[in-house]
């Protein structure tokens, strides 16, 4: 069970006490204090949560002994500045890790749930002049910057379907090796394995590409056909299995839309050999012109599923069961917003979309991400537009500036809302202009959720809990790390 209340602005008890925001909850019977501004967490007994959430709800003296234990007394910066603050601290470094190119913008797919409908913004295939002259920008845009391990500049070849140019990529990852000497740089390219061949995939091997292979398990014959209508499930199969025998560590990448069940979708990424992997759910389009309709429903699913997952979460970790371990990896947003344990600087952004990720399409125009290419309202510049001039738009403001239900909220110093392409697509009512800053409450329940469990899951780790852990993680292509 969890329960949690808020104080969201200053508020005097008996004593005048000036009392800082804070947030008390309590999940499993384990009670927790948060401090708003500084988002220090305390492990706080029965009998305190009690008095804190008195004083909270029903106005009740505050005993100061338990004030001063805490750090509650004194002045707190007002909301204003305490958001500023911490945007300031996220937004004053701005540095691009990874390009997306957009080497196909068609595909020979007609997935049901597909947000780019085949045609991503245009159709076309991406010439070796613009490749190239992108890869050059991309240089340029990381020179004399330097990367924590782990986190090295990245490309990622996408689409459409990336492979109907296969011989881009191929140039592409030739020049930046052989001719620009950059072997300190990543690639991934994100398939449907459909056009796999044997060169292909010895050429990947040998230049230690990554694989993310989007596969739905028996739900594929369903939702992804060819354009003609044929079922791609035994290609798709075959090819995969050729795949993971020369790239072992090959991501395999599930969509939940429909009929489609977490727990089913794991068991057929797991039977057809992927040993890392990730589930989402399918998200509204927008080069369709289609509204967000399925969210909302599927933030209420994971609400009321979450905290038993999150049991058993912690069952597999504090009984070193690697295999249930593992299941629950494939379900990425659980990791992110629980597994991966509290952190308010990570979740004030909603992703790297603009900031520290950009996509490039056909033309050499430059979008925050693959999903808005082609929406002429998110086109930053182009591939001759130097990376910190590019128009960042709404990408250089912060959800809490346009949306007074964050000023309430105890995540208001740290969420960074929800995926800004979800939030363009839910255009709300008819009048509405779409933007990347619109939140809903499912949404909003569904973050608040995941904090406190994400706080507790951390708390209830010991030390050799996490360095089970991080040997867990260590191993090459662990799922929550390509997230």
């Amino acid at each position: 069970m969890i329960r949690a209340a808020t104080v969201t602005s200053n508020a005097h008890g008996v004593d005048r006490l000036n009392i800082k925001p804070y947030h008390v909850f309590s999940v499993e019977g384990h009670g927790y204090l948060v401090k708003l501004l500084s988002n220090r967490v305390y492990p706080i007994a029965q009998d305190e949560e009690y008095a804190l959430r008195l004083f909270l709800e029903k106005g009740e003296p505050l005993d100061e002994r338990l004030a001063e234990k805490y750090g509650l007394i004194g002045g707190e910066a007002d909301y204003e500045t305490g958001r500023k603050r911490r945007w300031d601290q996220i937004f004053a470094v701005r540095k691009i890790y990874c390009l997306e190119l957009m080497m196909a913008q068609e595909c020979n797919l007609r997935c049901t749930y597909c947000y780019g409908d085949g045609q991503f913004g245009g159709r076309g295939i991406m010439s070796e002049e613009t490749v190239l002259a992108a890869i050059d920008w991309f240089l340029s845009s990381i020179e004399g910057e330097t990367y924590p391990p782990g986190s090295e500049p990245s490309i990622s070849f996408f689409g459409g379907e990336p492979l109907l140019n296969y011989a881009m990529i191929k140039r592409a990852i030739e020049y930046l090796h052989d001719e620009r000497g950059r072997k300190d740089i990543t690639f991934s390219i994100t398939t449907n394995l459909t056009l796999l061949t044997d060169e292909m995939l010895a050429f990947f091997k040998s230049r230690r590409v990554s694989l993310l292979i989007s596969f739905d398990g028996r739900m594929q014959r369903l939702y992804r056909r060819y354009a003609s209508g044929a079922d791609s499930y035994e290609t798709v199969s075959q090819n995969i299995r050729k795949a993971l025998s020369v790239l072992p560590a090959s991501c395999g990448r599930g969509t939940l839309y429909g009929e489609g069940d977490m727990e089913q979708m794991t068991d057929d990424l797991l039977q057809i050999g992927f040993r890392y992997g990730y589930i989402n759910g399918a998200s509204g389009s927008l080069i369709s012109g289609t509204v967000l309709k399925d969210k909302q429903d599927w933030y209420r699913v994971l609400v009321a599923t979450y905290p038993e997952k999150t049991r058993r979460y912690l069952n597999a970790i504090k009984e070193r069961d690697e295999e249930a371990y593992r299941r629950l990896s494939f379900d990425q947003e659980f990791m992110n917003a629980v597994g991966r344990g509290w952190n308010p600087s990570r979740n004030m952004l909603s992703c790297g979309g603009g900031r520290t990720m950009v996509a490039v399409d056909v033309k050499g125009d430059i979008y925050p991400c693959h999903r808005f290419v082609g929406v002429k309202e998110m086109r930053m510049g182009s591939i001759c537009t130097p990376f910190d001039q590019l128009h960042t738009g709404e990408f250089a403001d912060h959800v809490s500036f346009h949306q007074e239900r964050c000023r309430d909220c105890f995540l208001r110093f740290t969420c960074g809302g929800s995926c800004m392409h979800e939030s363009y697509c839910d255009v709300g009512m008819p009048d509405e202009a779409p933007t990347i800053h619109r939140t809903f409450d499912t949404f909003c329940q569904y973050r608040r959720l995941c904090a406190e469990l994400a706080i507790h899951t951390e708390r209830m780790l010991n030390a050799q809990d996490r360095a089970w852990l991080r040997g867990i993680r260590a191993k090459p292509g662990a799922s929550e790390e390509k997230a």
